[in-house]
């Protein structure tokens, strides 16, 4: 017995190293940090990851940052940064930049391809089907055009462990199972994007239902009042661990722009076009325009490789069991969810399923449907393997004749157009620079270079289905061959850029470390008007410059709707456009002034408190900054009258002001901002964010772990000894 054990453990460990390098050799660019990622990856989530990391590394928690968008409460970023445990983990190592940023997202594409690995290893198929599922899922359509959102892929990397540990749970309800559902949730609630979770919640709850109704008449049925403790112990387990970023983000949500939700068109936006689904068989020819492709590029791709969805249409010719049956519904569903506006599916989800008026980007729950398509497909799989019919074997190869052929006709249309073949001739002058090379191909030509590979693909793999001893493992290493080959020509689309990887890292190591005190008389720009286009190659270096300024260089949703309420303001932008950091006000007003004295300096009164009414300071009057952290500010500020004290950060209740030792009001100024009254003569001011609930659920959170740990070490130690 504890031989067999050995030997299946050991089994995994190779495979699981198998994947582990397979993913290396598709991800290479990324693997050894040769090319940068692109898009949002370069200009948000490198920063934010910096400015985090950049927090730990000098010992602070990161709360608050002063820098991004002036003033940012970087642990309400709903997009899975501050209180996911792998970001968490790497800033308290080092601090971000784009290596580290790349080695990040290496780490999800390997759990990516565990994760499917280790859920189809859970229904007991093949080792050689799990690997070649696993590399599937990890080398798919939508992680290679998902690199711009991180969130994205991180999802996808635990979405497979959700459905594995609930899998496990429904068929043997213990605290084991219950916890490792639990930490799941956790995981993809932590690290991934707020739509997946939900939708994820969805299936949940119908494959929860699923069971009941199913397993109903069955004594003892194994959904019962146990069950349903235990589910509740995840539950609570799950809401514990998860209690800081909960509070963060509801408290939050009433400066969210999208906290009260948004139209059903703006939900439909980015959806998975249908002619997008000439991707289940020519991948990369997606990410040409055309005029039936109105959708983002990272919405257009769903590959799972050719021979994975030719399998999962033969699975229409065999037998579903009830569950297979759930999974091709769930994926069907799925599928027409992604569509967006095309069917009445994804209006209705939005008017009746709660969150679903929070999201955009329909396209990204094709997800889902690629992990169905997985799944049937590897189910099928198992049954070519175990039957070994031949009537099974011939269906197959007829249905690789007629992709072939059709393939073939496409092709010779194609190469029939001299157009065609004179822009495939002009790509072949820049073979030597492969995105150049990519990006001088047309949708037509390239469409035509996708269905000869392709019908290469086939030929190999016919000229092996026709021997009488099919060796397996070679017909396998074609299947991961012909995903491997496709995600390597999707990478220079949405994955990475021609911007090396070392010249970002030396750009983000030319800012200055750590919090240097600010210049308190520099103008924080506020009537800046940037254009997306003018951003350096690098990045935004607003984001990293450690100036405090205006940035109106929006990129994050998470973000407070006053805020964009002030930058889209230009008249009151261009008014304070040479204003600093810190202020005391000359006078206040109820909005924007048409003229002011150059010499006056004025603020916006935004408070809900009766405005006090001030008069002009004297030449002696002065404001310095103290000290400054990322958390707290300090000032002494010089009154020759009772006055309003402004500041470029924003408003955000769980900032508190002290005036000379004493607690003072927060006031809110100039729309999005901060500010508080002082007497006249000298004082001192000091702001501090401190957000106490949030402080509690962290010790709260500590507390479950310790606890989950815990336990799980005393069962490992109890079966040791057993």
């Amino acid at each position: 017995m504890q031989t067999g054990v050995f030997i299946k453990n050991k089994n995994t460990v190779t495979d699981i190293a198998l994947l582990i390098i397979v993913t290396v050799i598709a991800y290479l660019p990324i693997s050894f940090f040769i090319f940068s990622l692109k898009n949002d990856s370069l200009v948000q989530y490198l920063p934010f990851r910096y400015h985090l990391s950049e927090s730990i590394q000098h010992g602070y928690f990161p709360f608050w940052n002063p820098y991004l968008y002036t003033g940012f409460p970087i642990h309400a970023d709903m997009q899975g940064m501050t209180w996911n445990p792998i970001v968490l983990t790497i800033s308290s190592i080092t601090k971000y930049n784009m290596s580290v940023l790349e080695f990040e997202v290496l780490i999800y594409l390997v759990l990516a391809a565990i994760g499917m690995y280790s859920l189809l290893k859970s229904f007991s198929l093949s080792p050689l089907i799990c690997i070649l599922g696993g590399i599937s899922y990890m080398s798919c359509g939508f992680i290679t055009g998902s690199a711009s959102v991180i969130p994205w892929i991180s999802s996808a990397a635990f979405i497979p462990f959700v459905f594995k540990y609930l899998k496990r749970f429904l068929e043997n309800s213990n605290w084991k199972t219950s916890l490792s559902f639990s930490l799941s949730l956790c995981m993809l609630f932590l690290c991934g994007y707020p739509t997946f979770f939900i939708y994820t919640s969805y299936i949940i709850l119908v494959i929860l239902i699923f069971a009941a109704i199913t397993h109903f008449n069955n004594k003892p049925s194994p959904v019962n009042l146990k069950t349903f403790s235990l589910l509740s112990l995840a539950v609570l387990v799950f809401l514990c661990i998860c209690s800081p970023a909960i509070i963060s983000y509801w408290e939050f949500l009433p400066y969210y722009s999208r906290g009260s939700g948004i139209t059903v068109s703006k939900a439909a936006e980015n959806p998975f076009t249908p002619f997008s689904s000439i991707s289940f068989v020519l991948p990369n020819t997606v990410s040409k325009d055309h005029e039936w492709l109105d959708t983002d590029t990272s919405m257009r791709n769903s590959y799972v490789g050719l021979f994975v969805f030719l399998l999962f249409c033969l699975s229409f010719l065999g037998k579903y069991s009830k569950w297979q049956k759930l999974f091709l519904g769930i994926t069907i569903f799925s599928f027409l969810l992604s569509l967006g506006s095309v069917t009445p599916i994804h209006k209705l989800c939005y008017s009746v399923l709660p969150l679903f008026n929070t999201f955009r980007h329909p396209g990204n729950i094709r997800l889902f449907t690629s992990i169905g398509i997985i799944l049937l497909a590897a189910f099928y799989a198992e049954q070519l393997i175990q039957s070994g019919r031949d009537e099974i074997k011939k269906k197959m190869m007829l249905l690789l004749y007629v992709i072939g052929a059709c393939l073939g006709f496409i092709a010779i249309y194609f190469l029939a157009q001299s157009e065609v073949r004179q822009n495939i001739a002009v790509a072949l002058k820049s073979i030597k620079q492969p995105k150049a090379f990519l990006d001088a191909f047309a949708f037509t030509s390239f469409l035509l270079i996708q269905c000869l590979a392709q019908i290469l693909f086939i030929i190999l793999i016919l000229y092996q289905l026709r021997k009488k001893i099919i060796k397996r493992k070679i017909v396998g290493g074609l299947f991961a061959l012909n995903s491997v080959v496709f995600c390597w020509i999707a990478l220079p689309f949405n994955f990475i850029s021609q911007i090396k990887t070392s010249a970002v890292n030396q750009y983000v190591q030319s800012f200055p470390d750590g919090y240097p005190m600010p210049d308190i008389n520099s103008p924080v720009e506020a009537g800046v008007i940037s254009d997306s286009t003018d951003i350096h190659i690098y990045g935004y270096a607003n984001f990293y410059n450690k100036r405090i300024t205006v940035q109106d260089h929006v990129i994050t949703p998470t973000l407070n709707k006053d805020y964009e309420t002030f930058y889209l303001n230009n008249k009151l932008g261009v008014a304070m456009a040479n204003y600093p950091f810190a202020w005391i006000n000359d006078t206040l007003l109820d909005k924007t002034p048409d003229s002011i004295l150059s010499n006056k300096r004025f603020s916006i009164w935004s408070d809900k408190l009766s405005k006090p009414g001030i008069t002009s300071q004297t030449d002696g009057a002065a404001i310095k900054l103290t000290s400054f952290s990322p958390n707290s500010f300090s000032f002494n500020v010089n009154s020759s009258s009772p006055s309003v004290v402004s500041i470029f950060q924003q408003y955000n209740h769980n900032w508190k002001v002290k005036v000379n030792e004493a607690v003072a009001p927060l006031l809110k100024m100039n729309v999005a901002f901060m500010g508080v009254l002082v007497p006249a003569g000298e004082s001192k001011v000091e702001f501090v964010y401190k957000p106490p609930k949030v402080i509690a659920a962290i010790c709260l959170s500590l507390v479950a772990i310790f606890i989950v740990v815990l336990f799980f070490i005393l069962r490992a130690v109890k079966s040791r000894r057993q």
